[in-house]
């Protein structure tokens, strides 16, 4: 999977702008997912979100798990690298879910995975709501597949280490609600 990614990176950390093609999409969001199901267990496992089963089909099968989204962006003023993964949990909440947030280089990455127990009627739905912020003008959506390729970079960027937090902290903690989460239908 490093080998598949490397050369996309390397495009995206290079050229100032160029076009992620499906393939692209989906080989960057294996990667990101596998580096979010990396760092979990640096989390009590109460707040895992990804089971054994998701991720044996990632590695046998390069199966994402439902009900994970995946983005990207340009980050500026940021010479090192970032790493923090954030629990969206609540005990109010049937609904686990977490969000990962790295940075390499001019890449910022986040992956928000949402776990929705077989137990919880299929009608209900769930929310995560987004904080303020330029997310649609900063984030390039690479998961699930929208059918279209993504033209890097955004309009903006987030911009150091204080952009970085403020994307870590995007989403708010689940809470039962009449509106679906991206990917939770």
């Amino acid at each position: 999977m490093e080998g598949h990614t490397k050369p996309i990176i390397t495009r995206l950390l290079d050229e100032p702008a160029c076009t992620l093609d499906l393939h692209d999409c989906k080989t960057l969001s294996l990667w990101a997912v596998m580096k979010s199901m990396v760092t979990e267990p640096i989390s009590p496992p109460e707040h895992w979100n990804y089971s054994d089963l998701d991720r044996c089909l990632l590695y046998l099968r390069e199966q994402i798990p439902p009900h994970t989204d995946v983005w990207i962006a340009k980050s500026v003023n940021f010479p090192s690298s970032y790493s923090i993964s954030r629990n969206l949990s609540t005990a109010a909440s049937q609904v686990r879910a977490g969000v990962t947030t790295l940075d390499f280089g001019v890449l910022a990455i986040q992956v928000r995975k949402l776990v929705v127990p077989a137990t919880v009627n299929p009608r209900k739905k769930f929310t995560v709501e987004e904080r303020e912020g330029p997310w649609e003008r900063t984030l390039l959506q690479i998961w699930p597949l929208r059918g279209e390729p993504v033209r890097w970079p955004a309009e903006m960027g987030v911009n150091g280490e204080l952009g970085l937090d403020a994307l870590a902290d995007r989403f708010s903690p689940v809470s039962p609600g009449s509106t679906p989460a991206a990917g939770a239908e």
